[in-house]
């Protein structure tokens, strides 16, 4: 394990904080309107921005230094070579700035640390994965997840008749939230569907999940999806 680390180091003065000075001090320019509005911005948006800064930061450096502690080989110091995963923090960490959902966080957290392990997922498809975190809700992570661990065999406990012959899916058996809500339900659902994480409707052959030779409703982006944005640590440690 790399000695001495601090990461008090980490979280000195960066760009965001020299940005939110620039913007204070362009305000400051504006006589009539600038001096209340750099108040509310200094006094509303700066502590809890640097509060999650700092509360994000913490939480990457901890996994980090558990990696170190549990993958031989690993070290932190040679993070400071590797270019994607540097792209990957930032890009993260811009995103994790602008929510408090825990589910999201948590996501980004583990999406980071994957990053800096050997996962084999190319550059294009973790980006593609961030913004998809960044444009979720913990909704569609939670749907997702639980359309991976449904089965075929359980699909008819999912369709109810609706209007006589029309059949709907019945989302609220997986997800509470989509009781009486079948427009948010839907939207979800499609969403996932359009971003190519579900399947719709007809389940491929490979779709089968080998250690319940069932199929599944996630394909295989979905899957890496999962994968990506799953914790690298056993869940038992």
């Amino acid at each position: 394990m790399s000695e001495g680390k601090d990461i008090h180091e980490d979280l000195k003065p960066g760009y965001s904080d020299y940005a939110h000075a620039g913007v204070k001090a362009g305000l400051s320019l504006f006589p009539i309107i600038g001096g209340p509005i750099s108040e509310f911005f200094s006094m509303i948006i700066a502590p809890p921005l640097s509060k999650r800064r700092e509360e994000w930061m913490g939480i990457i450096y901890q996994e980090l230094v558990r990696l170190e502690t549990e993958i031989d080989g690993f070290r932190i110091d040679n993070l400071k070579d590797n270019e994607q995963f540097i792209s990957v923090l930032l890009y993260a960490t811009n995103i994790a700035m602008r929510t408090h959902q825990k589910e999201k966080i948590e996501a980004l957290r583990n999406a980071v640390i994957n990053s800096a392990t050997d996962l084999p997922l190319e550059d294009d498809i973790q980006f593609i994965f961030l913004n998809l975190i960044d444009r979720y809700t913990p909704l569609h992570l939670k749907l997702l997840e639980k359309m991976d661990e449904f089965h075929s065999r359980d699909v008819h406990k999912l369709l109810v008749h609706s209007s006589g012959s029309l059949i709907k899916s019945d989302l609220s058996i997986l997800i509470p939230e989509f009781k009486n809500n079948f427009e948010l339900s839907y939207k979800i659902e499609k969403d996932l569907v359009n971003d190519g994480l579900i399947y719709e409707d007809k389940l491929p052959d490979e779709a089968i999940n080998p250690k319940t030779n069932q199929r599944r409703r996630t394909t295989i982006l979905g899957q890496k999806f999962l994968k990506f944005i799953k914790s690298p640590f056993n869940p038992d440690q």
